[in-house]
């Protein structure tokens, strides 16, 4: 057999490694990055096969019970690079080892298949299967599943189920459309999407909704699209306070016509955040300022929101992208304003919003629904203007 490289992959999926229905489209969410230990268990039969090079199904390793619960853990000793095991104390020669991917003795890859389709983990329960991607030194869990099943973790985890339909309906229409943009968008993670704020949040079969599983099926494949046929970049955020923004002016993204400035008055409830200097000083440090004294906006975008800061020491100044800013120091939006007191010793960020500030404002989306009894498809016209909505399937 051939050496692989220094990792192994141990997939956890369905009995069949392509969906039944040739209209599905299998996505791969990593859930649990960078663990070198975690328990697991499915909650009816499941087994474990080897693969051929090419990925087929090759041997049947093991079959467990839906009571067992299994280790995955991380091992550096000699070659092992994953144990899965019974107990988290023992060791890789125990008898009681249940299953070892040792990189000399197993070449193939390891599937981990399921009778049914719910994993759990940590009190979550995940619907298809999971996928072990082993890596250096610890390794991820990705949670592989068709797109439709994925939704139904996101949605309400994205916007509250108690919105109305129509806003849910939009929201499930973005989420779908940004899913397709960004596949293998992480793919040197060797997964899709993040399943976090930094992609889309999506917490599995435990968080599904009644409410918004039928928002997902009264909108089941559709999709917004460009001219070209090319699903959009449908980012989306909790509130504009006024504004949302372009993702030219916030992203430096070359100018889309699907992404641009919009008034919406939608939740206009204004937050502060401050620091002392030291604080701020200490949040900032991968700057290497030393003594941040000052913070000045430079620039702002035609809608108002800080675009560029100068942030200066006594020997050194530094421009930086509001956005940036706002991740560093966790700010809620790029709507705001800078107060220094008279002493110097504390700095205050004041302002409106919630988010990048870029795509469809979902408190905009339940205010157009609510208030204008605006349909889904209205609502993301309204955000997405010249985009079309159409089926991928």
């Amino acid at each position: 057999m051939l050496k692989r490289d220094n990792y192994l992959f141990l997939l956890l999926f369905l009995l069949c490694f392509l969906p039944a229905n040739a209209q599905e489209l299998l996505v791969d969410i990593g859930i649990v990055e960078n663990s070198v230990m975690h328990y697991i268990r499915a909650n009816h039969t499941f087994y474990v096969y080897s693969l051929d090079n090419d990925g087929n199904i090759k041997n049947l390793l093991m079959k467990k019970q839906k009571a067992d619960r299994l280790l995955l853990r991380y091992s550096s000793q000699t070659n092992d690079k994953l144990v899965i095991a019974a107990a988290p104390d023992l060791q890789t020669s125990s008898d009681d080892l249940l299953f070892m991917c040792n990189e000399k003795e197993i070449q193939s890859q390891c599937i981990w298949a399921l009778k049914e389709n719910l994993f759990e983990q940590k009190y979550q329960l995940y619907r298809g299967a999971l996928k072990v991607k082993v890596n250096q030194d610890s390794f991820t869990i990705i949670n592989k599943l068709d797109i439709e099943d994925y939704l139904k973790g996101v949605v309400p985890s994205e916007m509250p189920t108690s919105w109305p339909l129509e806003a849910l309906k939009a929201q499930a229409v973005a989420a779908r459309t940004y899913t397709l943009a960004k596949l293998k968008r992480r793919e040197n993670l060797g997964f899709d999407l993040k399943a976090t704020v930094e992609d889309q949040v999506y917490k599995g079969y435990a968080f599904e909704n009644e409410r918004s599983n039928q928002a997902l099926a009264e909108t089941k494949s559709m999709a917004l699209f460009d001219s070209l046929a090319k699903p959009i970049d449908a980012y989306f955020f909790s509130q504009a306070g006024a504004f949302s923004s372009s993702a030219q002016d916030v992203w430096g993204l070359e100018y889309s016509v699907y992404l641009r400035a919009n008034k919406i008055e939608d939740q206009k409830q204004a937050w502060k955040k401050t620091f002392s200097f030291y604080e701020l000083n200490m949040a900032l440090d991968d700057l290497n300022l030393a003594d941040i004294v000052a913070v000045t906006v430079l620039n702002y975008t035609p809608e108002r929101r800080v675009q560029e800061l100068l942030l200066s020491s006594p020997t050194k100044h530094i421009k930086l992208q509001a956005e940036e800013l706002r991740h560093k120091l966790a700010l809620r939006s790029t709507n705001f304003k800078v107060l220094i007191d008279g002493q110097r010793q504390k700095i205050d960020f004041i302002g409106y919003g919630f988010g990048h500030g870029i795509g469809m404002s979902q408190y905009g989306a339940k205010k157009l629904a609510q208030e204008e009894k605006k349909s889904f498809k209205e609502i993301l016209q309204n955000f997405y203007s010249n985009a079309s909505l159409k089926n991928f399937f």
